[in-house]
């Protein structure tokens, strides 16, 4: 009695548990395209026929795009064919055990089963060819060609799909709970119709899909500077898979009108589109090459990867085009370490170091070790040094030592250079001892340099409308309010961030203009503004200040950074009437001014409501500029001076309750409005930078 028991129980057990088996098809293999799997939902297939397959695999698909007809004639890239095996690759939500399970599809009369294997686990895959799914159809034979052709009408399937069925559950028939379809949309384009293949190139309008296109010249690239579709969702053809994007074939140095002589002429470029019908991208960079002429033909792709309605009788001045070199302002500024530091390998100090080698170091043997060594290990340093302006800075002042030996080599002799070394180290050595033996005038001079400055306390009072301490109650009023005596200290940093219209560096390039196929015609001179006439002059700054000496005399170190922005496009080399074009590629131009300097306030008190400063001192400006197909920027910069003068007016002043808790809570002494004039020049062989301009902003003390 208990054996029967437990022989119920996994009968039972086995029912309910195949009762709920949910088959899930995960992707299809074999097809031309699928759409992404979204959750459990089904992926939608596609399968494309137009033109003769070159090979009939049946593990992939083939690439019909072979004829060499002119005009072009209707293929597809992943063409499938009779042959082909479709894999539906699927999963059981439970372990099937000795379940069949079917792969079907409908038919003209009905449900035609494709295959049916025995199966047990919870994953597997299922296949059939596409001749027994072409078959299937009333409209095709095994071959997967129609029976009927209509002259200027592609062929598609109706309402068909690959379905996944079993009687899950034992109880005999299969339900709808027990089979999962993924819809198959296929379609047939008759390669040898006229109709379908091409149709009238056109920047008015045309009747389906997309018709016209102009280029534009870039660097090893061109891009795609208007396309024309038949309405702003392309017209489709009836029950066809919808559009997906363009494919354009490139013929060299040809004319529009013969680049339709070969579909396969040179591998395709594929652009999709986007939700909205736009090109995802524009730009064509595959394979071109600067000062060689191309021209292109369009075809519409749709889903089932069929490309058709290509584009015919092309407007040579709109379909062909010659990539050129493109250019930026900093493209003659190029950054081994000397010419990472110092910006282009055409500067004085470059030239210096490079004399210095060939006339001492390459006529000696151990020199020229050193040279051979310096030549392997320094490039990855220079490329990480050209990569940032505040260690390039680092780098050159570190470089001047050896620079002074240099120019003293070159000019007086090597021995000259030696003496003047050891004198150097000498001097240097015998000071710092003086100085460190003698620490009594060393305090003098320290204390020469701080006289009259001190630092006191000054104390006020405020109102604190409840009570926050039990010390330094003076009295409480009538109305209950507190009054203490606070004492307010002196803050010894500040930090100020600014806003100002600044002027952007004086900077020019000459540009080798070339003629189409790349021949030197002339020189043009090219500035900033015929990169960047649009830029903004918008300056955003900050500085740091730290005063070792503060009160009355505030007196203290100033350093600070700011930044301007500039976005633009570079100039291709090909000149058309002497003028180099405006090309496609976008740049982007950072100014980046280092700052290091004195400042002092005229400040009598801890609270004052006014408080004028002046400052000043050295200054290293940065520029950087970016293309965005590029990923390493070009470098330069140079050293100059700044001033700058302004007022700090007190904004504690207008609240005496706010300047309290903003001390209390977060140590910021004085919250400040302040306004400048500054001034910035910068004169380096690569640029020049003269700024006079007035900024304002928000400082604090801390």
């Amino acid at each position: 009695m208990k054996i029967n028991f437990y022989f119920i129980f996994a009968i039972v057990a086995l029912v309910a548990q195949t009762s709920f088996a949910v088959l899930t098809i995960t992707s299809i293999d074999g097809v031309s395209f699928a759409d992404p799997v979204s959750g459990t939902t089904p992926p939608t297939v596609y399968g494309g026929i137009a033109g003769t397959c070159a090979a009939t695999s049946a593990s992939s698909t083939c690439n019909s795009c072979t004829d060499a007809a002119t005009p072009a004639k209707a293929c597809n890239l992943k063409s499938v064919h009779p042959g082909l095996t479709i894999t539906v690759n699927f999963t059981s939500s439970v372990e099937l055990a000795g379940k069949t399970i079917e792969l079907t599809t409908e038919s003209g009369t009905g449900t035609t089963i494709l295959n049916s294997l025995p199966f047990t686990g919870t994953s597997g895959s299922i296949t059939t060819q596409w001749s027994k799914l072409c078959d299937a159809d009333t409209l095709f034979n095994t071959s997967c060609v129609p029976d009927l052709l209509t002259p200027g009408v592609p062929v598609n399937f109706g309402d068909r799909g690959l379905t996944i069925q079993g009687d899950l559950d034992g109880a005999g028939g299969i339900t709808d709970s027990e089979k999962v379809k993924a819809p198959v949309k296929f379609q047939y384009v008759d390669a040898a119709d006229a109709a379908l293949s091409n149709q009238a190139y056109s920047l008015t309008g045309c009747a389906k899909g997309a018709c016209g296109f102009s280029l534009t010249p870039g660097d090893e690239k061109l891009f795609i500077d208007e396309f024309v579709t038949s309405a702003a969702t392309p017209v489709n053809d009836t029950g066809a898979p919808a559009w997906q994007g363009l494919v354009f074939f490139k013929i060299q140095g040809d004319t529009a009108s013969s680049a339709q002589v070969a579909n396969n002429s040179s591998a395709p470029i594929q652009k999709l589109y986007n939700t909205t019908f736009d090109l995802t991208d524009s730009s064509l960079s595959e394979n071109f090459q600067n000062y060689e002429r191309y021209c292109l033909i369009m075809g519409n792709m749709n889903k089932a990867q069929n490309i058709y309605y290509f584009t015919s009788a092309n407007d040579d001045t709109k379909t062909c085009a010659t990539p050129s070199q493109v250019v930026g302002i900093l493209d003659d500024k190029s950054c081994f370490i000397s010419t990472a530091a110092f910006g282009s390998d055409m500067a004085p100090e470059v030239q210096t170091f490079r004399n210095f080698r060939n006339e001492f170091l390459l006529t000696s043997q151990l020199g020229r070790q050193y040279v051979k060594m310096y030549y392997k290990l320094s490039p990855p340093f220079a490329e990480f040094i050209a990569k940032n302006e505040m260690l390039k800075a680092v780098v050159r002042s570190l470089l001047l030592p050896a620079l002074l030996f240099a120019k003293v080599a070159l000019s007086y002799g090597i021995l000259a250079a030696i003496l003047s070394l050891l004198t150097a180290l000498i001097l240097f050595r015998h000071v710092s001892r003086f100085l460190f033996q003698n620490k009594k005038i060393t305090a003098v001079l320290l204390l020469f340099l701080t006289v009259q400055l001190k630092a006191e306390v000054n104390t006020t009072t405020i109102k604190v409308p409840h009570p926050g301490a039990k010390e330094g109650l003076v009295r409480i009023k009538k109305d209950g309010t507190y009054i203490y005596d606070v004492k307010t200290e002196l803050k010894n940093e500040a930090s100020h961030i600014r806003f100002g219209q600044a002027s952007h560096p004086e900077i020019s390039i000459v540009v080798q203009s070339t003629d189409n196929n790349g021949n030197v015609i002339g020189k043009n001179t090219l500035y900033f503004e015929d990169f960047y006439k649009d830029a903004s002059n918008l300056i955003v700054s900050y500085d740091y200040e730290w005063f070792p000496w503060y009160e009355k005399n505030m007196l203290g170190l100033q350093l600070g950074i700011g930044a301007m922005f500039a976005n633009g496009q570079g100039r291709l080399t090909a000149a058309q009437g002497g003028i180099n074009p405006v090309a496609q590629e976008k740049y982007l131009f950072v100014t980046v001014p280092v700052s290091v300097g004195a400042v002092y306030r005229l400040q009598f008190s801890p609270q004052p409501w006014v408080v004028p400063y002046a400052a000043g001192g050295g200054t290293y400006v940065g520029l950087a500029e970016k293309r965005e197909d590029k990923p390493q920027p070009n470098f330069t910069g140079g050293f100059g001076y700044y001033a700058a003068g302004g007022l700090l007016v007190n904004l504690n002043k207008f609240s005496g309750e706010s300047a309290h808790e903003l001390d209390a809570e977060y140590g910021i002494g004085n919250l400040w409005f302040s306004v400048e004039f500054k001034v910035v020049e910068v004169n380096s062989s690569s640029f020049a930078l003269q700024n006079r301009y007035v900024n304002g902003g928000i400082s604090f003390d801390f």
